[in-house]
């Protein structure tokens, strides 16, 4: 006899607390079906070996059932459709390389300082020495300025790439879009379109951070709808993952009792990713039937891989809710793996990492607590939108 779970992460006690869902499921074991008949991978294995399979498609379009109810003539589906995180095969690799100079190690490191400064400066704005919200007032100020440093976007208002930052979250999460969040989308992308088409204009020199983009749009290598679409999937990806992280790093910091010095070792920063993904599960369409360990996926199933679950396998990490920087287990899931693995993981490792450090030598442990956090009803993504902070009423030097 079928043996089903359920699984309703849009439910408010997984809301409350996903974790407490995610070790239940985990101590049944590391794959699970549905009544509906959708498979959920909690298994670090099995997680792993989804994202590294060609054959579970990040094109859900590709399976009848899956397939999205969308308008196609909406502007905000038809850029999400050219996406780089929601193609497969060759198109996705053509327009993942386009990009992927851009956010490689070394070009990220050489805005490391821009970087530094960026986060003092929203630091030294903030009220400290009271209450103040890390989300608002530090974490979507740091990535929304970085993220524009790097695509050279400086012109564009900060406003409007928000704005669609967090309207196209719904497309992580096809199945729970509503009609009027479609519309908001598209009047955002709108919005940040015609400012990302006005600067693609504007680029004259090699030094340009988008030359490379400009260059792929003239040589025939992308259509500039495909540049602008990707470019502002981009903007959203980089902050809305940098904003996550930082914020439920924090959460984790102050609830460790980490000081400034444990985040100058790597591993420790490891540590912190494994137990603060930004994105908690994916989803995939099996393209064939597929033997997943002992089970079966038809063709055409719908499997959610659960990253943060994953990154807590105690059959793979020992004491898996704990900080060990000497543990030797296998790289934690936080930025995915195989083809569609996170194109911007330099750009937010490093950022977090920075933040964390200048926000433990303002904001030591003793002397801070975490007294509210409210996150956006999501399920793939794990979104704060307001994380109070409250603290001693002195300020520490830096």
């Amino acid at each position: 006899m079928d043996r089903f779970v359920h699984f309703n992460p849009f439910d408010a006690n997984f809301q409350d607390d996903p974790f407490a869902s995610y070790r239940e499921l985990l101590g049944a074991g590391p794959l699970h079906r549905t009544r509906l008949g959708v498979w959920i991978a909690v298994g670090y294995r099995e997680c792993a070996a989804i994202l590294g399979d060609m054959r579970f498609l990040r094109d859900h379009s590709s399976a009848p059932r899956w397939a999205t109810r969308y308008n196609p003539k909406n502007k905000a589906v038809q850029s999400a459709a050219v996406a780089m995180l929601n193609l497969d095969g060759p198109s996705h690799d053509r327009i993942r390389g386009a990009f992927s100079s851009l956010f490689a190690r070394r070009n990220i490191l050489r805005y490391e300082q821009e970087i530094e400064r960026n986060v003092l400066l929203h630091l030294d704005r903030m009220e400290l020495g009271g209450e103040f919200d890390l989300v608002q007032d530090f974490a979507l100020p740091v990535a929304t300025d970085t993220i524009k440093a790097i695509l050279g976007i400086g012109d564009c208002d900060s406003d409007i790439i928000r704005r669609f930052t967090s309207d196209s979250v719904i497309f992580l999460e096809p199945i729970n879009a509503k009609a009027e969040e479609l519309v908001t989308a598209e009047r955002s992308y709108d919005e940040l379109s015609r400012c990302i088409a006005s600067v693609l204009e504007r680029i004259s020199t090699p030094d340009d951070a988008l030359s490379n983009i400009r260059e792929a749009i003239e040589d025939g290598t992308l259509s500039i709808e495909e540049a602008i679409s990707n470019i502002a999937f981009v903007l959203s990806a980089g902050i809305d993952t940098t904003v996550n992280l930082i914020g439920a790093g924090f959460s984790n910091i102050v609830d460790k009792s980490l000081s400034a010095s444990d985040l100058h070792d790597e591993r420790v920063i490891n540590e912190l990713l494994r137990l603060s993904p930004s994105i908690h599960m994916t989803g995939r369409v099996a393209a064939e039937d597929i033997l997943l360990g002992e089970h079966l996926i038809k063709g055409g199933s719908m499997v959610i891989a659960v990253l943060a679950a994953a990154n807590r396998d105690p059959c793979v990490f020992d004491k898996p809710d704990e900080i060990d920087p000497y543990r030797r287990s296998l790289t934690p899931l936080s930025f995915g793996a195989g083809r569609h693995f996170c194109i911007g993981v330099h750009l937010a490792k490093l950022e977090a990492q920075i933040a964390w450090r200048h926000l433990a030598r303002r904001l030591p442990f003793g002397d801070v607590a975490v007294t509210e956090i409210e996150y956006e009803r999501r399920a793939f993504i794990r979104t704060p939108r307001r994380m109070i902070v409250r603290q001693a009423k002195r300020r520490l030097g830096a």
